[in-house]
């Protein structure tokens, strides 16, 4: 029995349909792939923020709202200076004799472009959130004597930083801080805001638990 070959019509008609299935795959494959890129930086930008969030949180919440300080940092955002009381081996708050916290440095966080970045320091949302621990005077230790060791609060904390400090959270935006946004209904109040890319950001406000 003789097989009927396939006509020129019927293979182009094929070729045809094969080449929409190719494309209608392959574009779904595209978007597909973009939005998990999508999800994956949203998630990314969120866990980033939330780290930020909660160092900044957790310290601030220890210091004192007359011990706090921020600063311009031109386009890098806000740069948010004060005295910590916490021994930084243990993580405990250590105290004077007669009950005052016992202010052994400077705590300064900062956001920093990366080296060799080419975005415009506005729009960069590839900067780091960098923490600087500065011991200016004696240094301080535990059992060191308040009295000739304990830190006064920097007034020129711009000089002082460093692209080297370590790194608290990564691919931020900005970083905005405000003492006392209503001084009149809560004067103690510091309020924080975190910016990643897409406009992803997170606020908070912390009212420091040391007022001596």
């Amino acid at each position: 029995m003789q097989r009927r070959a396939f006509t020129l019509l019927e293979l182009s008609l094929a070729s045809s349909l094969v080449a929409v299935v190719l494309l209608v795959a392959s574009v779904l494959l595209y978007y597909g792939m973009r939005n998990w890129r999508q999800l994956d930086q949203t998630q990314d930008a969120s866990f980033q923020l939330t780290k930020a969030c909660r160092h900044l949180r957790q310290e601030l919440r220890q210091t004192s709202f007359n011990k706090c300080r921020v600063d311009q940092h031109g386009e890098m955002g806000d740069v948010v200076t004060f005295l910590s009381a916490l021994d930084e081996s243990t993580g405990e708050a250590l105290f004077q004799p007669d009950g005052s916290p016992f202010w052994q440095r400077n705590v300064v966080y900062y956001l920093a472009q990366p080296t060799g970045d080419s975005c415009r320091p506005l729009e960069c949302v590839h900067k780091r959130l960098l923490r600087l621990s500065l011991d200016t005077g004696t240094a301080t230790q535990a059992d060191s004597d308040p009295a000739v060791s304990e830190e006064d609060l920097l007034s020129d904390p711009l000089d002082k930083l460093s692209v080297d400090a370590p790194t608290v959270a990564l691919n931020l935006q900005g970083l905005k801080i405000q003492l006392a946004p209503e001084p009149i209904a809560f004067p103690d109040e510091v309020k924080v805001e975190v910016l990643a890319e897409r406009s992803t950001q997170m606020q908070f406000s912390v009212f420091p638990r040391n007022n001596q």
